[in-house]
């Protein structure tokens, strides 16, 4: 998982979450229906461990120094999910399941497609509606504990994370959090 923050203006932050492993199995149950013929089964697919995705969130708020953000929207979507496997099972002597596990190639692409719609749909009206109901639910929460600076020039919201004191490493680098030593940060 890699993760990008960047920082647009004073109002407007954008994150970059890039993942790679995609891990997904489906079940699946097929149907079909022809003149007097018919037949059902089912089935399951996964996806290839080379799937990934990347997900771009714009994140605004009034102003970042004096209020955290209300709002989020996914600017960009770009999953890139890969079939590893599809089968077919089914209709009694299995000779249906059989003919579509021979085609199943054929199906790969569409249902790829689907998935990577139905993936970037639902992570949109996630940003839209569930994201933005949460972003204002804490900043409810928060507004009481948000108090005026001293000087009185409006809040201080971000006044401690501005003056913390980064750690950083050999190369200058900040670390905030070092996963090779979480044993320091845990009892």
């Amino acid at each position: 998982i890699g993760i990008d923050h960047s920082v647009l203006s004073s109002t407007d932050q954008s994150v970059l979450l890039s993942v790679t492993g995609v891990s997904l199995e489906c079940t699946l149950r097929w149907e079909y229906r022809w003149t007097i013929f018919r037949g059902r089964g089912s089935g399951y697919g996964r996806l290839d461990p080379e799937s990934s995705a990347s997900v771009r969130m714009d994140f605004a708020s009034e102003d970042y120094a004096l209020r955290p953000p209300t709002d989020v929207t996914v600017t960009q979507c770009e999953p890139r999910l890969e079939i590893g496997e599809m089968k077919f099972d089914g209709d009694g002597v299995g000779i249906v399941g059989g003919i579509i596990d021979l085609f199943e190639g054929l199906l790969r692409g569409t249902v790829e497609a689907e998935l990577e719609k139905l993936m970037c749909d639902e992570l949109r009206g996630l940003g839209d509606e569930a994201m933005d109901k949460l972003l204002d639910r804490i900043d409810g929460m928060l507004e009481g504990y948000v108090e005026p600076a001293e000087d009185g020039s409006g809040s201080a919201a971000l006044e401690k994370e501005s003056a913390a004191a980064v750690p950083v490493n050999g190369d200058g680098e900040r670390v905030y959090l070092d996963f090779s030593r979480l044993d320091e940060y845990a009892g």
